[in-house]
C-alpha cells in the first residue's frame, strides 16, 4: 500500500511540473489499484484527451490509448456517469480494437444509455 501511495505522490508531483498523457495514465492505474474509482476515471479522462492530442501531433500510435478509453468507459459506467462512459466507449470503438468482447460489452451497455447510440 505504501509503495502505491509513494508512486501516486511522485506521479502527482511530476504532472504538476510537466503534465503528460503517460503520467496521467500511470496515475489512473495506481488509483485503480487503490480502488479509487473516481480518481482513476478523472486521470483517465486527462490521459485519453492528452493521448489523442499526442497521436494527432506526432502521428505515432499511443500504445495504451485504446485500453485507457475502454477503462474510462468502464469506470464512468460504474460511477453512473452515462454520458462520460458513452463518450469514452465511442472513442474506443472508433479505434477498431481487436478486443471484440470489450466492443460487445461496451455496445450492449451503451444501448441502455439515453441518447448514446
Amino acid at each position: 500500500l505504501r509503495r502505491y501511495q509513494d508512486a501516486l505522490a511522485a506521479l502527482t508531483k511530476a504532472v504538476a511540473i510537466t503534465p503528460t498523457a503517460d503520467a496521467y495514465y500511470k496515475i489512473a492505474q495506481v488509483n485503480r489499484d487503490l480502488e479509487r474509482t473516481a480518481a482513476s476515471a478523472s486521470a483517465l479522462s486527462s490521459a485519453t484527451r492528452m493521448g489523442i492530442e499526442q497521436e494527432t501531433k506526432t502521428g505515432k500510435k499511443v500504445e495504451w490509448l485504446s485500453e485507457a478509453m475502454w477503462m474510462s468507459g468502464f469506470l464512468e459506467n460504474q460511477l453512473g456517469n452515462d454520458a462520460s462512459a458513452c463518450r469514452a466507449w465511442k472513442l474506443f470503438i472508433a479505434r477498431n480494437p481487436t478486443e471484440k468482447a470489450r466492443v460487445t460489452e461496451a455496445t450492449r451497455t451503451m444501448m441502455g444509455f439515453r441518447g448514446c447510440l
